[in-house]
Order: C-alpha cells, then structure tokens, then sequence
C-alpha cells in the first residue's frame, strides 16, 4: 500500500492521521502456475496485504479467504497485474491525454478543482478557498482510493465550508477520472458507492417577473431590446444568443413567410471560443407572432448572409457573454429598480411543464423542414409568450393575454 501522505498533507487532516511512517508488513508471494514437463513453474510477484499484527506467520496469512481469493484471481488466464501510480502523477497524465479533448468550458472547471485556476491575461491567479483534489489525494497510490476516503473527502469539504453543489461537483469530476482508471488498468474498484452527501438548504434562485421582463425589454435599446426578447421567449442560454448566425433563425420556408419563426441553437461561445451547446445537439424554438414581426424587420440588413451574427457588439464582432452582463444587463436593471440577475434569471422565469419542455427540447433530426413537427401546443405556448412580453401590447390587454395561459406560472 502507498504512503498516505504526511502530518502537514490535507490528506492527513483530512483523514486525521498522524505523520505516515512505515509500518511492517507481511509480504505474501501470491503465485501463478503453469505446468511445464509435469513440473510447476512458479511466477511470483510480491505483494503486501495487511500488518503483521493481523497475520503473525505465512500459515495463517494463507487460511484467510481474502488470501486465497486473491490467488485464484492471479491464477486466472485472465489476469493482468494493476499499473500503480500515485493521484499526482495520474491527473498529470489524464489531464494530457484526456482532459484536452473535452469541452474548454469543462476544461477550465475540472482543472480548476484538480491543479488551481490558471493564470488569466497575464493575471495572477485568484486565491482558492478550498484545496485541489491533487492537494488532497495526491500521495495516494490510485489503486487505494477507497470509499472510505472518497467519504472522508466529502465531510472535509464540507467543515470547509463548501456547498453541497460544489462537493457533488467535485464528486463527478473523480468519476469521470475513474473510468479512466479503471479503462488504464490502475484500479477494479468503485470508491463512490453509498457516498452520503451533505444536507443543503433549498436556494432561491433569481428569476424575472413578468413586469420586470416587459419593463426591461420597453426601455432597453437595440440591439438589446431583441436581445432580451428573444431571451425571455426561449430561455436559451447567454453564450448560445451571442453565437446566434441569420442561418440559426427561420423566417421564411421556401420563400413563403411564417407566421411564427423558428430559432435552432447548434452552438455557443465561451471564452471567445465556439462550440457545441450544452445539450451536445441542436435545439429548437419556436417563437411569437409578435416577435417574428419584429425580427424580420431587425434582421432585415443581414438576410441572405447566413454567417452573419444575429447580435454584435458596437465594432460589429461577436458579443462576450460576460461584458453582455456586466455592461450591458445589470446597469439596465439597476437604472429600473430591479433585483440583480443574470441570463439565467430568464430561463427561471417561466417554471411550467410546457416552458420546461422548450427549454430542454432536443431534436436530433434538425433539417429544412422540421416545422413540420413542431407540436400545435408549442406554437400556442410561442403565442401567448409573445402576448406577455411584447412591449407594445397594453397593460389591461398583457394581463388578459396572461390569464389565458393554462398552467402558466410566469413570476
């Protein structure tokens, strides 16, 4: 078994362990026979197994199963000894050779909790408030990773005062490293059985009321005030409407007009770069009469330029999700009274199941004719968002368009 780091480790306050120091240990050859001119090869490879405490003389160490057990198991025809490795040296190599190909926005966060926040722009890196895995786990040998730690690593993140997200966050960024592990040969076990999370309190999370979405999309300015609309109606994520492209929205089928346009996500920006929404796959909306209207006298300087950006910045580039709100979406809600809130906060103003179904909608046959399956409730659902929030509706009529809608719950 690996060393488990020393007293200054995390790993050993964590585990509350005094310094490691060596201890004796019984070594037990575990052989592997193969015959041979009706003699018996013998192949052995040394392995220790517990203190000898536990087994004072080899006699007894081979009356217990486990021994026996683990023998049959190197015995197998199958048998292929574990590669060993410490967690430091694994993340290294999975970080390389894996980590890479992943998304540059899972990237970050799963760097991140392994190694720290890299320098940004020439910045300094900011101070973390909690330990890396690698600080954490990094002296262990792969191989004995246990459940017992992995639980161990659950509570001592918590007296840290890490939120139940950030501990489950934590938790699937192991598995995903796990399965490599297990796929590399370093380890056959699952550490995350039965892993007893922290009870959290339910968060509230911002949401726009219905005044709030009307007001903010009345008295912003272009391009924003489509901005926001869209938002409102759709939901769709902030990186997703900045790499929005005049191909992605669907105002016309043949060279008929629709009443009610159709908007396919196929990606995003992050970090300046592009790539695949969340979802991994296309996903369509369908929007307003309203803002179909609307749209198609917005967007008229850019028809038939399917690359163009539906949205950009004042230098006519794509816009940054983050300046979106920093610069652009808190200074109009604060110039309005209204609480603080992201882009998320349109996603969570509507909470029914029809809105759901919008939000998470995935249509992996996305071609020119999928208006064809778009569903007459959704349409309807389109609709009546675009009664709620266009701006030029009155107030008396808005109210009497939100009272129609069936199991709405717009806050």
């Amino acid at each position: 078994m690996g060393r488990q780091g020393g007293a200054t480790s995390v790993l050993g306050r964590l585990l509350g362990a005094p310094a490691a120091r060596r201890t004796s240990k019984l070594s037990i050859f575990l052989i592997r026979q193969k015959k041979k001119s009706d003699k018996h090869t013998r192949v052995g490879r040394r392995t220790k197994f517990a203190p000898r405490k536990k087994y004072p003389t080899k006699k007894l160490a081979w009356r217990d199963d486990f021994v026996v057990r683990k023998q049959q198991e190197i015995n197998s025809p199958t048998y292929r000894p574990l590669h060993r490795s410490n967690f430091r040296e694994f993340a290294d190599k999975w970080a390389t050779q894996v980590l890479v190909n992943l998304e540059p926005s899972t990237q970050a966060s799963m760097r991140s909790q392994l190694f720290g926040a890299m320098p940004k722009d020439g910045k300094k890196a900011p101070p973390r408030k909690y330990p890396t895995l690698v600080e954490c786990l990094g002296d262990l040998e792969v191989k004995d990773i246990s459940n017992e730690i992995m639980q161990s690593l659950v509570t001592y993140f918590k007296n840290q005062g890490a939120p139940t997200k950030t501990i489950k966050n934590l938790i699937t960024t192991m598995r995903m490293i796990w399965k490599t592990v297990k796929a590399w040969g370093y380890a056959t076990h699952d550490p995350f059985a039965e892993i007893v999370f922290p009870d959290c309190a339910p968060v509230e999370v911002p949401f726009f009321k219905q005044d709030h979405m009307r007001a903010l999309i009345s008295q912003s300015e272009e391009p924003y005030r489509t901005l926001w609309w869209l938002t409102g109606e759709t939901g769709i994520r902030r990186g997703e409407v900045c790499a929005l492209r005049e191909q992605d929205v669907s105002l016309e089928i043949d060279g008929i007009p629709l009443e009610q346009a159709v908007v396919v996500v196929r990606r995003k920006v992050w970090n300046g770069k592009i790539g695949r929404p969340k979802s991994k796959r296309p996903r369509t909306f369908v929007l307003s009469p309203q803002l179909t209207r609307h749209l198609r006298a917005f967007m008229r300087p850019i028809v038939g330029k399917p690359d163009r950006l539906v949205f950009t910045n004042s230098e006519g580039g794509m816009l940054n999700p983050d300046n979106l709100v920093k610069r652009h979406l808190k200074p109009a809600l604060k110039k309005l009274g209204i609480a603080r809130g992201g882009m998320h906060a349109f996603r969570h103003g509507n909470a029914t199941k029809i809105r759901q179904d919008r939000l998470g909608h995935v249509d992996a046959n996305t071609t020119l004719g999928y208006t064809h399956r778009v569903s007459a409730d959704e349409c309807a659902a389109a609709a009546k968002l675009g009664e709620i929030l266009c701006p030029n509706v009155s107030k008396g009529e808005n109210s009497k368009a939100f009272e129609k809608v069936e199991g709405y719950t717009i806050q």
